[in-house]
């Protein structure tokens, strides 16, 4: 059940680092967006009649530029002059979404590399290396710090001032929910949760699971394991996916389908650094055989095995629908 309980405790993770993160996205946000301005007042400054600011930077983006060049690397980072108060009403197009939601994903990557290397962290490693050789423990410290220097490589500098992250926190907001307005995939893998009817949201999380299946991307797949975690809880009943490897299972259906799982590719680096795993394996699917107890290894295995088979063939209705519950002996007795 360790991948379990760690996935729980990844997933609250995440929900929390949607609080944090860093300037990056703060420096690009208005030229990503097209804003819809409040009501002005006649100083630029003044409150609209919702609280908002209307947002009157020269920075807005032109949509149609934008629109022709919709990459990370043509984001022009601006100097941030806007009040927390006067947070644009986002409105992004397919293309906006796509480039903001990439970032958001990359913030979110950025952050858990930083957790990994937090004291905590740190001290529950060796904890668990304290019976090893020496020389396998310096090993071990070598491939994690090699590891975490890839990951964090591209990050953006961490927000420390706590006024800092609440803007953080409600651009962060704001982008999702304009991502989600705009129907963007990677949107719809993070769905609202807060006052939906369970069976509604299961099955908006089943419809977006098959559409992540039908898109082909890789990274997408590789993130399923949150939609997974969020269906097999909302059933309400007990099967044996219960006590396949989530955390493992959709990264490693990635690597079958083509995403890079070899030495010193994301996926392996990410994996690594998870509590109870290791650094310095030549896969993700070494590290996850060698990691995991033989009988969930081989649950883990054979769903992915079966997934896989699926999408290869083209037989993936169904593939994401409860399961039947049992039906009662044909004689009768309980």
């Amino acid at each position: 059940m360790k991948s379990r309980v760690w996935l729980l405790l990844l997933l609250a993770a995440v929900l929390l680092l949607l609080a944090v993160g860093s300037d990056d996205l703060a420096n690009s946000l208005a030229r990503l967006s097209t804003p819809s301005v409040a009501p002005a007042a006649s100083d630029s400054s003044a409150a609209g009649s919702d609280g908002r600011t209307a947002h009157t930077s020269g920075n807005d983006a032109d949509p149609a530029a934008l629109a022709s060049s919709p990459t990370a690397e043509a984001i022009e980072p601006f100097a941030p002059t806007v009040a927390a108060a006067a947070m644009p009403l986002l409105k992004f197009n397919a293309a906006q979404a796509r480039v903001a939601m990439r970032q958001r994903w990359r913030e979110q990557d950025c952050q858990m590399a930083r957790l990994y290397s937090t004291p905590t962290f740190v001290q529950r490693r060796e904890q668990e290396w304290r019976w090893l050789p020496p020389d396998l423990v310096e090993q071990e410290r070598r491939a994690v710090a090699a590891a975490l220097t890839r990951l964090t490589a591209d990050c953006p500098g961490e927000i420390t001032d706590k006024a800092q992250l609440i803007r953080r926190s409600q651009e962060s907001q704001a982008v999702l929910a304009a991502a989600r307005t705009a129907g963007d995939l990677y949107a719809r893998m993070e769905p609202a949760r807060r006052g939906r009817d369970t069976a509604e949201l299961a099955a908006e999380a089943r419809a977006t699971m098959y559409d992540v299946v039908l898109s082909g991307d890789m990274e997408a797949i590789a993130r399923l394991g949150r939609l997974d975690f969020l269906l097999q809880n909302d059933a309400g009943t007990q099967s044996i996916d219960m006590f396949v490897d989530g955390s493992s299972l959709w990264p490693m259906v990635a690597c079958d389908l083509g995403m890079d799982c070899g030495p010193a590719s994301r996926a392996l680096d990410q994996a690594c650094q998870q509590i109870g795993n290791g650094c310095g394996y030549p896969s993700l699917e070494a590290l996850v055989r060698d990691r995991s107890p033989p009988w969930q290894y081989r649950l883990t295995d054979q769903r992915r095995r079966e997934i896989v088979a699926r999408i290869r063939s083209g037989r993936i209705a169904g593939m994401f629908e409860p399961a039947p519950p049992p039906q009662p002996p044909s004689d009768g007795r309980p």
